[in-house]
């Protein structure tokens, strides 16, 4: 489910819709914060 809420975002981002693309990131990170944590994180 996380790889959609997360795509969304991405697909809005590049269609350049940013202001939708970041709405939707907010969205995302309210909904599932621990997988924007580890989507940040710069080592596994």
């Amino acid at each position: 489910m996380e790889h959609v809420i997360y795509g969304r975002v991405l697909t809005l981002y590049q269609l350049e819709q940013k202001s939708k693309a970041k709405k939707a990131l907010r969205e995302a990170t309210d909904f599932l914060p621990l997988v924007a944590k580890k989507l940040i994180k710069s080592r596994y």
